[in-house]
């Protein structure tokens, strides 16, 4: 019982670090698009060339903006932090699931040592591909925690290059 208390608590735990990767996403996409954020000239811009040449998928001819104004347009908005903390709470989700991964190790072992029955080792057989599928799960989580890090090192590193 234990053990499972153990495992129950770590699923829990990873649903709060996904609720709150969630969260972080649409802070980031809610501050990129918030209404007191709206470049009026830019706005302008799109409507006076939307049909002056080739759109891209945003609605925009970029072919037709000053390069100043893409840079500026680039390298604005609401700075590396919400990448940063991204980044931390992605590191935190993949050590959580580490945790998870070495609970439900214990927990199939456990199992499968305490299991009588014509079905056990069928049923060992499919248990166990649980905490691998939980460690590669966590492989994932760990490289997109390295690749948000790195957008924010960029993100930093931008407007000095400037």
């Amino acid at each position: 019982h234990e053990v499972m208390a153990d495992v129950e608590s770590g699923a829990r735990r990873a649903e709060e670090f996904a609720a709150a990767l969630r969260a972080q996403a649409e802070a980031i996409v809610a501050a990129d698009t918030a209404p007191n954020q709206v470049d009026e000239p830019a706005v302008s811009e799109v409507v006076n060339t939307a049909s002056s040449g080739p759109l891209g998928f945003t609605g925009v001819n970029w072919e037709t903006r000053r390069p100043e104004k893409l840079r500026a347009d680039l390298t604005a908005g609401v700075g590396p932090g919400p990448l940063h903390a991204c980044a931390q709470e992605w590191a935190d989700f993949a050590t959580e699931l580490d945790r998870l991964v070495a609970v439900t190790r214990r927990t199939v072992t456990a199992l499968c040592d305490q299991w009588e029955s014509p079905g056990a080792v069928t049923a060992a057989g499919v248990l166990t591909r649980m905490p691998v599928w939980l460690d590669a799960l966590a492989h994932r989580v760990r490289r997109q925690a390295d690749l948000v890090a790195g957008a924010a090192a960029a993100a930093q590193t931008a407007p000095a290059v400037r």
